[in-house]
């Protein structure tokens, strides 16, 4: 059970600390950490729990808690299209057309924004996936804003 183990360790002895952590897993064991280092957690736990208020919210591989944020799309097509053939596709907002294509926040499956750019002449794709700390904020502030609402 770790609590912030590489609070004041200098980068040299992190490294170590990582690897000697890498070795601990390998053999089969256990290791708990506790660290509000989000890119830490995501280099080296396999599942994180999101603490908030003293309870657990969430627990998960870090892969599907990636699930629970956004991801920044960027769209270049071949010749301009509308920001609202984008708009209404499930999971969409904040759809903003940019020099040759559109740029847009995508929560979920990416399926139905692939689907309607293929028919648009799609030239390039890129998207951006959400750190793990990118991940909690967006869990953090659901939460907070569910709590705001039932307060009321």
């Amino acid at each position: 059970m770790l609590d912030e183990p590489t609070s004041g360790l200098d980068p040299l002895v992190q490294q170590t600390f990582f690897e000697l952590l890498r070795d601990t897993v390998a053999e089969g064991r256990t290791a708990f950490l506790s660290s509000h280092i989000l890119g830490e957690v995501e280099k080296t736990c396999d599942r994180v729990a999101i603490i908030r208020e003293g309870r657990i919210v969430t627990v998960d591989r870090v892969e599907a808690l990636r699930g629970l944020a956004h991801h920044q799309v960027e769209l270049r097509f071949a010749r301009p299209v509308a920001a609202s053939s984008f708009s209404s596709l499930p999971g969409v907002a904040d759809v903003v057309a940019i020099d040759g294509g559109l740029q847009m926040r995508v929560t979920g499956s990416m399926a139905p924004v692939v689907e309607a750019a293929a028919g648009h002449g799609l030239v390039d794709f890129e998207t951006r996936e959400p750190s793990l700390e990118q991940t909690f904020l967006a869990q953090y502030g659901r939460e907070a804003a569910e709590v705001g609402s039932h307060d009321r």
